[in-house]
């Protein structure tokens, strides 16, 4: 529903977009559509034909107060290619096929421009010939291909090995740990990459959609209501649950006592009970203190205003990828992160555990199994090979070693002596004393690891080589059998290191 808002000085409207709480006047440069999205208008303005202009705006308010911000900002844009393109006086056939002999061969800006010009046309504003009109309706434009980097398995942009979501994990923590993130950032990498959910939809949640729920005397599960956002809904109208660890629930419920503590430390005031549970759980300090300031308190906890940008969750993990280094195994290059490829990732590994469409949409969030059925064909058609990689035969490190190569056999203070299978001392540790590791094998993918330079890896490598072999032979599991490949390349990383720095240190006494 359209609604309309007076300004009392120049008695101009003002329009609230489909996201409550933002307006916008029809003359602005830009409209604010939502806390993550504004609209270009200008770029359009300063190219458009002033015959059109009117028609052009006023279309443009319709769709703004009717879809969501996004998808209106991506009909703008593509609309601006329309008129940069073809520089129609008016929109007539010809203009739309030259159109689409162009730019528009690409569907998706095709399909923009129709939905804006079609409802052009239905609204009966000036500019729209009708043979335009008729030629857009009869169009076909082929659906995209939903699934492809999925189904074609893409190294770059499809969904993670087991191995490569691992190293991402690890990666997280250990950045927690050097202090490179903080707990607001880990938390979201790890909900991320746990629920494979779009970071709009994980920057809308609060502090009330993270609850514990008593099954018995002696368990809880662990449960998150996440926002949803693609149904053509309003902000928190509708939510779909997800159940996690309780790992991943005690870290949430640190940085919901985090968000709490900065928004009662802001207001200086207690919260009252309403407030504590809308309080947002990533909350945009530099909202909060604005609205402190103007005395919009109501924002914080009613709105979407005082949520943590979307776009924070994107570089929060292409800042983990990029300051810990990690390396695909598949690729040799630095593992390309972003939230999509987890999203793959969630609905693969279900179809993996046998999940079915039904159960794979409601993973993923969709309304329908319509684009799902690809991660069981993926599934179906997926025969798991021994990576090349793995073992003696590795041609290139993928940074899976993070600790340093200690040149000399000596233990300092503060640190523990790493114990190889046989008890013979392999390497150094400066982490944790509490440390629960089943040493010594997982400490060779860890950064606190010093390994011996005359330590024998070589021996551990060919243990894991067969115990790998031996898995697979008793379970005929690759999925279980792949669990070492980690470890593996990392002690072999550790062995041809070791082997350069014998080399070297061989040739200055030489």
């Amino acid at each position: 529903m359209l609604k309309v808002y007076v300004n009392g000085e120049d008695n101009e409207s003002a329009y609230e977009a489909k996201t409550k709480g933002y307006y916008f006047f029809l003359n602005d440069e830009a409209w604010r559509l939502s806390r993550n999205v504004t609209v270009n208008i200008k770029m359009v303005k300063d190219v458009i034909d002033k015959e059109l202009m009117e028609g052009y705006l006023k279309v443009l308010k319709f769709l703004a107060c009717e879809l969501s911000p996004a998808s209106v900002k991506v009909i703008n844009n593509n609309f601006r290619r329309f008129i940069v393109s073809v520089e129609p006086k008016r929109v007539d056939e010809f203009s739309l096929v030259r159109f689409r002999g162009s730019d528009g061969k690409n569907n998706n800006i095709m399909s923009s421009v129709r939905i804006l010009i079609k409802k052009w046309y239905e609204l009966g504003y000036s500019g729209i010939d009708e043979d335009a009109y008729d030629f857009l309706c009869k169009l076909i434009i082929p659906d995209n291909k939903k699934g492809e980097v999925v189904r074609r398995r893409d190294q770059v942009k499809g969904p993670f090995t087991d191995i490569e979501l691992q190293s991402f994990l690890e990666a997280c923590y250990r950045a927690y740990d050097k202090g490179n993130i903080d707990i607001t950032q880990l938390a979201m990498a790890l909900l991320i990459s746990a629920t494979g959910r779009r970071p709009l939809q994980i920057s809308q949640m609060k502090v009330s959609d993270i609850r514990r729920l008593k099954v018995n005397e002696d368990s809880y599960s662990y449960v998150i209501s996440i926002p949803r956002i693609k149904q053509g809904l309003g902000f928190r109208e509708a939510f779909r649950k997800f159940q996690v660890t309780k790992e991943l629930y005690d870290l949430l419920r640190k940085q919901c006592d985090l968000s709490i503590e900065q928004t009662r430390s802001t207001l200086k005031r207690e919260l009252t009970d309403k407030e504590l549970g809308n309080t947002p759980l990533f909350i945009s300090m530099q909202k909060l203190e604005s609205f402190k300031i103007n005395n919009e308190l109501r924002e914080i906890f009613v709105t979407d205003k005082a949520h943590e940008y979307s776009m924070k969750i994107n570089k929060t993990l292409s800042f983990i990828a990029k300051t810990e280094n990690i390396i695909s195994e598949r690729t040799y290059e630095r593992l390309n992160v972003n939230p999509r490829r987890f999203r793959y990732t969630v609905g693969t590994r279900a179809a993996r555990e046998g999940a079915s469409e039904l159960v794979i949409a409601e993973l993923l969030d969709h309304s329908t199994t319509q684009y799902t059925g690809v991660y069981v064909e993926f599934n179906a058609d997926h025969v798991a090979r021994i990576d090349e990689a793995v073992g003696i035969h590795i041609k290139k490190y993928a940074g899976f070693f993070q600790g340093k190569i200690q040149g000399d056999n000596s233990i300092n203070k503060n640190e523990l002596a790493v114990r190889d299978l046989s008890g013979e001392v392999t390497g150094a540790c400066g982490g944790c004393k509490s440390c629960q590791a089943n040493v010594p094998v997982p400490c060779y993918t860890c950064h606190h690891f010093r390994p011996f330079i005359d330590a024998p890896h070589i021996e551990l490598r060919d243990h894991l080589l067969k115990q790998r072999e031996r898995i697979m032979t008793d379970t005929n599991d690759e999925t279980m059998s792949k669990t070492l490949d980690r470890t593996i390349m990392a002690v072999e990383e550790v062995v041809k290191k070791c082997e350069t720095l014998k080399l070297q240190r061989s040739n200055i006494y030489e």
